[in-house]
């Protein structure tokens, strides 16, 4: 039981740094297009 839980909780972490990844990339690419069409107007 102890070592499934383990295990469980490594894929967890993992899945979760890779969401964070996902959502920093994002944000940074709604701010790009930000600037960008600030900088049209």
């Amino acid at each position: 039981m102890a070592v499934q839980k383990s295990r469980k909780s490594k894929s967890k972490s993992r899945i979760n740094k890779i969401n964070k990844k996902i959502i920093f990339i994002k944000n940074d690419f709604f701010l790009n297009n930000n600037i960008k069409y600030i900088c049209i107007k």
